[in-house]
């Protein structure tokens, strides 16, 4: 399991870093424990990916704007200090969102990871391609 997402970890991040986006907001969460984060280029207009984490355990990360560039799998030293941090109230993979520049890390542990590219546009709009959608709460 945790290769699969690995594997994903990493073609989020392709797509991040093809797309220039560095911002990000937890845009949902459920009962369930899932968790959506939106990362944008210029969340004034839209965001262009949800990042779906599932069954989540622990979070640590701001609910508000926050910026990363990279987003991976947690060595095995941060999840140790993870461990720690959650007195062991955590289980499933450790991912880690980092800002390189400004040496901020944030963490979730979860049991799987998924992501939906798509435009997700915060006004009304005509004609929207097959990846293009509006946000629900535009009205």
């Amino acid at each position: 399991m945790m290769e699969n997402i690995n594997d994903r970890l990493k073609e989020i991040q392709r797509n991040i870093d093809e797309m220039n986006i560095g911002d990000f907001y937890v845009i949902s969460t459920d009962n369930a424990g899932n968790v959506v984060v939106a990362g944008s280029f210029d969340f004034s207009y839209y965001h262009n990916i949800e990042i779906n984490f599932h069954k989540v355990s622990f979070v640590s990360c701001p609910i508000s704007l926050f910026k990363i560039d990279t987003i991976r799998l947690a060595s095995e030293e941060e999840s140790k200090q993870l461990g720690d941090w959650s007195y062991g109230y955590h289980e499933g993979t450790v991912i880690c969102l980092e800002d390189k520049v400004y040496k901020h890390k944030f963490f979730l542990a979860c049991s799987n990871v998924t992501y939906t590219k798509r435009t997700v546009y915060y006004y009304k709009r005509n004609d929207l391609k097959h990846d293009e959608t509006i946000a629900n709460w535009v009205r």
